[in-house]
Parts: structure tokens; C-alpha cells; sequence
């Protein structure tokens, strides 16, 4: 599993989200270049990890991606539940030095470091720019004979301005400018998705229950996260269990998970989409989001979206999902 900042979690409590959202909110990338109109598509690549004695064969996701002056074939982790992307110091260096190169880079007021004038190749057909990219220090593995190289995240900027689709069906993604018409027809799009703000916000119903769930494309085995305080109203008699651990950035966090959740807690639903019975685990780092209210209910990954097609396109605020 990867990273979800307490902090985030603390900020969206006591938010509202709106302003706070807006500052988390930012743009790394230029505008992307294009050489096709047609979709161009690159694969996605899972990676599986434990919980417990479990193993979940898609717990993340992985895109290969080529910088430019590094001669060798590069991979990110695919992460809408991160604000920003990054690059991380540790292989950046190892990689530049590989290839007798000097990183150019640039330190903010903050302390923040950036490398200068970026070119991410995501395929043939695909390229974005960044006139500076966040450098994520002392992070990432010096051994880059190991594949793969995994030399940063790319997280919910990626999208800006351009149209995602995430192809769970034949495990690929592609960033557009445009729906084709024929996959637009095949699209169901759900009413008041929130998008242009990070994080991605979604609208579903678990049983006749109204319910936002933030989507974050790096927490891929659970249908539904949220505190354990709020998991244990949902089950029978109270009674959770533990379920082991699971690794959020070289931090561990406990997993717990409802023994039988009450008769009353129907399906989950997104829009006309019945997802079906699902289970919903439980962690006590997200019990803060019981002060926010019935904002925010909690966490969806890839999961629910198994076996489907979800198109994002933030600067139209649509979500679409194809069956």
C-alpha cells in the first residue's frame, strides 16, 4: 500500500475540503504533446504484496515511462492518492550518474528540490514536460540493476488538463484530449463527481446510504477504507478483526477488517452501477475522519473498478465508467 499523509487526513477533517483542497491542488506538468489523435496506450503493470498471511495480487500499479537523457527504461508508481509527482533522489542520482550525466536541479525557499526541464516519454505517442520537477530526498534504491527501476510516483496532476482512462479490462491507461465518440456511447458518466480538486472525490451508495469515498489508484485492494470506529458501527455486534499490516511508505499500519457487517448495509453503488456486497476494512489512522462529519466516508481503490473502464476528465468534472 502506498503513502496517505496523516496529515492530508487531519486537513480534510477540519475542512470542508474546499479550501485546503485548493492548496493541495497543483500543476507540475505542461501542457501534453500528443503526436496521434488516437488513443495511444501504455500498460499497466501490478504488483502484489501481504496482508497478513494473504497475498493480494494487486495491491498498486506500476507505468513505464523514459526521462530524457536517461538511456533506459524507467517505471513510476501510479498514484491519484498523491497530490503532487515525484521523483525520487536516491535512483535519480544513481541513474544520472549511470549515464555520465549532471542533474539539474533547482532548491526552493522552502528547502524543496526540484530537477529542471523534465521530459517524461509515457509511449511513442505521448510526452509531458515539466519545467520543474519535485525530488522526493533521500527516497527510492541506489540499486537500479533490479527490475524494475522504479524511479518515482506519478500522482494526481498527471491528469490537469488532459482526459485518463484507466483500462482495468485489458490492464493498459492512456492520458487523451478527447473521448472517441464510440467509447463516449459506451460511457456512463455519474452525476457530481468531484474532480477538479485534489483528491478525487466520488459519490456512491451503500445500501440506500449516500456516501463520498476519495479514489486513490494506490491503495488498489480495498473496496472501502475508513476508521475503525466507524467499521465497528457498521458490523455485527461491533466485532472486527485484525488482519496484519500493511507497508505505507516504510511505515506499518494495522488492518482490520469487519467479521460480518450488519444485515442492513446493502450493496455499494456508484451511480446505476451495482458494485455488490462488499467487505470494508478498517485502520485507526482514519478514525479523524468522524469529525468531518458525514463528508467523507473514506477510501476506494482499484478494486471496485475490476474488470471495467473509468475515464476521468477533470477539466469537464465527468467520471465515466464502461462495463
Amino acid at each position: 500500500m502506498k503513502k496517505l499523509l496523516i496529515l492530508f487526513v487531519v486537513v480534510m477533517t477540519f475542512s470542508s475540503c474546499g479550501l485546503y483542497r485548493r492548496k493541495l491542488t497543483r500543476q507540475t506538468f505542461n501542457t501534453a504533446d500528443y503526436k496521434t489523435e488516437k488513443i495511444a496506450y501504455s500498460p499497466i503493470i501490478w504488483e502484489s504484496d501481504s496482508i497478513g498471511k494473504t497475498l493480494i495480487k494487486k495491491t498498486s500499479f506500476l507505468v513505464p515511462v523514459y526521462i530524457n537523457g536517461i538511456n533506459k527504461k524507467l517505471y513510476m508508481q501510479f498514484d491519484l492518492g498523491a497530490e503532487i509527482s515525484i521523483l525520487y533522489e536516491n535512483t535519480l542520482i544513481k541513474l544520472y550518474k549511470e549515464q555520465n550525466l549532471e542533474l539539474d536541479t533547482l532548491n526552493s525557499k522552502k528547502g524543496n528540490l526540484y530537477v529542471k526541464n523534465v521530459e517524461l516519454t509515457i509511449n511513442k505517442n505521448v510526452k509531458i514536460t515539466a519545467d520543474k520537477f519535485y525530488v522526493w530526498r533521500n527516497m527510492g534504491s541506489d540499486n537500479i540493476d533490479t527490475s524494475p527501476t522504479i524511479v518515482g510516483t506519478l500522482g494526481y496532476d498527471i491528469i490537469g488538463d488532459n482526459i485518463l482512462i484507466l483500462d482495468f479490462k485489458e490492464n493498459r491507461y492512456a492520458l487523451t484530449n478527447k473521448i472517441p465518440e464510440i467509447m463516449k456511447d459506451k460511457t456512463q458518466f455519474i452525476d457530481n463527481p468531484d474532480l477538479n480538486k485534489f483528491p478525487i472525490i466520488l459519490p456512491f451508495k451503500l445500501g440506500k446510504k449516500k456516501i463520498r469515498l476519495m479514489y486513490d489508484s494506490g491503495a488498489s485492494m480495498f473496496p472501502i477504507l475508513t476508521g475503525t470506529k466507524r467499521l465497528k458501527k457498521l458490523s455485527e455486534n461491533g466485532v472486527i478483526d485484525n488482519i496484519g499490516y500493511v507497508n505505507s511508505w516504510g511505515k506499518k499500519i494495522r488492518i482490520y477488517k469487519q467479521q460480518e457487517l450488519k444485515p442492513a448495509i446493502g450493496n455499494l453503488y456508484i451511480g446505476n452501477i451495482d458494485l455488490g456486497k462488499i467487505d470494508i476494512y478498517g485502520a485507526n489512522m482514519y478514525n479523524k475522519l468522524s469529525y468531518a462529519g458525514g463528508y467523507l466516508f473514506g477510501i476506494t481503490g482499484n478494486v471496485i473498478f475490476e474488470n471495467k473502464i473509468i475515464i476521468i476528465d477533470r477539466k469537464n468534472n465527468r467520471f465515466g465508467i464502461i462495463e
